[in-house]
């Protein structure tokens, strides 16, 4: 498995790229994924990914020589204030690439926010295993307590 950071694709090449990885997130998210945080991503331009705080991470899997697969994706936004999502392709769940996913996040940006719904048992242990604390109770955007989780390395 391979992370990499998604930093500057060609202008041309980004929105076909961008539709790649809505569909990824769609697909494999399981409706978990707030409206919100998609529409973030699909109105990101490219010239976002270099701003502060924003960060797109993709694992693969090499299928060949020359192909690789996206297994897992994670886009945050304002350091995870204004968006935080870490999706992961079905098959590839439990082997713990999503908080290697959210451990890259934190060690690219320094501080990570992120919000997860109680009843979302998978992501919040998620969290806790890449290292975030999770320091209050709140309603989320869709009505649920959602327990909101920080890390900041300068602490």
């Amino acid at each position: 498995m391979d992370i990499r950071v998604i930093r500057s694709p060609h202008e041309e090449k980004w929105p076909v790229l961008r539709a790649k990885f809505i569909q990824f997130i769609i697909n494999a998210g399981d409706q978990r994924i707030t409206t919100d945080a998609l529409k973030k991503l699909e109105s990101l331009p490219v010239r976002g990914l270099q701003e502060e705080g924003t960060q797109l991470l993709i694992a693969t899997e090499r299928t060949s020589r020359a192909k690789a697969r996206l297994i897992g994706l994670s886009f945050v936004e304002d350091f995870g204030n204004t968006t935080c999502l870490v999706v992961v392709h079905p098959e590839f769940r439990g082997n713990h690439i999503g908080s290697m996913l959210m451990r890259e996040q934190i060690s690219r940006l320094g501080s990570l926010t992120c919000h997860v719904a109680i009843d979302n048992l998978s992501s919040l242990h998620m969290c806790f295993q890449a290292g975030l604390i999770a320091h209050h109770l709140m309603e989320g955007p869709t009505g649920k307590p959602t327990l909101a989780f920080e890390y900041d390395a300068r602490r």
